[in-house]
């Protein structure tokens, strides 16, 4: 069996165009607004990139590129309360 290379699967990730797969899957595409979110002491943009039958989709990212476990769980609760449906891409 193969060995799972996290490197190279965080990598192929971090390259992926989630807004181009959600438009080619036919979700609506909202504005480029990126509101600054408070999670835990981290400064955070979240940016919804999809939104289809009421399930908003969300790309969550840090200034400095590292969103701790307590500021994902702030911001989930935070955007949960907005939109019950909702996924978020770190």
């Amino acid at each position: 069996m193969a060995k799972f290379d996290l490197e190279r699967a965080r990598k192929l990730l971090q390259q992926f165009d989630f807004t181009a797969s959600c438009r080619g899957a036919g979700w609506e595409q909202p504005g480029q607004a990126r509101p600054k979110l408070s999670g835990r002491g981290d400064k955070l943009h979240r940016r919804q990139i999809a939104r289809l039958s009421g399930v908003v989709v969300f790309e969550l990212t840090a200034t400095d590129g590292n969103i701790r476990s307590q500021a994902r769980a702030a911001v989930q609760q935070q955007i949960t309360g907005q939109f019950y449906e909702n996924l978020v891409i770190l």
